[in-house]
């Protein structure tokens, strides 16, 4: 267990990155200084915080599958294979038997049918907040259990339902202003309640403006992992767990976009999907078999909090990239 104490400052700001969000440019200006923002908060030092890294050894057999599509984005599919791959069943148990879900930036609300697939049928409440309404919404609310609501997530009035257990997002918090203020209210909720939450956002590394362009405010470091955590109770388990490495990435340059290369600009997936495929799955292996890579370099990051935890949850799940 990684203790967050002393980590960072206790602002309730940013943790970096452009000053605009990539999909509020209006000018060449703007655009120009928004990669510079990104270029210099990839090749910043990240030292700080890399106590907290952990590295996913994820499993390249387990791409395709079911809930791991064949198209999707080497992210996406790291994220899909991370999901899969954590311990459920010590989750509900160490959460108390059941999951009330709140997700940040839901979309289609699909993770409430998957988490409670996950959960062995233990999710007891999801509720989903997205800026607007989603045309699957009707359908996952069929589900008495599943709720969504519309606003902004990153605002003073989100009001996270008291009995939440489980927080989460997936490429959502890039998008906040001051992310910083989010997480230092759901840190807030987290003390406020007697019983464990455990808090999981995915989100893009500090390199990633490679893959995405103008996208989000930022990408993400060990440093600023560090001062999220640092928001959370003493005691936290905390860990910034890296998704995939350079092979990766590579693919998502040749066959989705690259916008250091700008020839390389057309989503080539659905004319090539075999070709895609191939050479994702050995992009898998080589990463998986490589030397671990840094926080900001990684395909994609997921931050895993377990506050005011009654036990490990992740002790032995993910092997440190840095020695302590």
């Amino acid at each position: 267990m990684t203790s967050v104490a002393a980590l960072g400052a206790r602002d309730h700001g940013s943790t970096g990155g452009a000053s605009i969000a990539g999909e509020d440019i209006a000018s060449y200006w703007q655009l120009l200084r928004y990669f510079a923002d990104r270029v210099r908060q990839a090749l910043a030092p990240d030292d700080r915080g890399a106590s907290l890294v952990r590295a996913f050894a994820h499993d390249p057999a387990a791409y395709p599958s079911a809930t791991v599509p064949a198209l999707a984005s080497p992210s996406r599919v790291l994220a899909a294979m991370l999901l899969d791959s954590l311990p459920w069943d010590a989750i509900v148990a160490g959460l108390g038997g059941t999951l009330r879900v709140f997700e940040v930036g839901c979309g289609s609300g699909s993770k409430a049918a998957r988490l409670d697939a996950l959960a062995r049928g233990a999710l007891d409440r999801y509720v989903g907040i997205d800026m607007a309404a989603h045309a699957h919404w009707a359908q996952a609310a069929a589900d008495q259990r599943v709720a969504f609501a519309i606003g902004p997530a990153d605002t003073q009035a989100l009001a996270i339902p008291p009995d939440t257990n489980l927080i989460v997002s997936e490429s959502a918090v890039e998008h906040f202003a001051a992310d910083r203020a989010f997480f230092a209210r759901s840190a807030a909720f987290a003390e406020s309640v007697a019983h464990p939450t455990l808090h999981l956002h995915v989100m893009p590394s500090a390199a990633s403006w490679r893959e995405y362009g103008p996208h989000g405010y930022r990408g993400y470091t060990a440093q600023a992992g560090a001062s999220i955590a640092s928001l959370f109770p003493a005691g936290s388990e905390a860990m910034l767990v890296t998704l995939g490495g350079l092979h990766c990435r590579s693919v998502h340059h040749r066959f989705i976009r690259d916008w250091l290369l700008p020839w390389r600009r057309r989503d080539r997936r659905r004319d090539e999907p075999e070709r895609y495929a191939a050479a994702l799955a050995r992009a898998l292996r080589s990463d998986r078999g490589g030397a671990p890579v840094a926080a900001k370099a990684a395909a994609n990051l997921a931050l895993i909090i377990h506050a005011r935890p009654r036990s490990a949850l992740f002790a032995r799940h993910f092997a440190p990239v840095h020695a302590p």
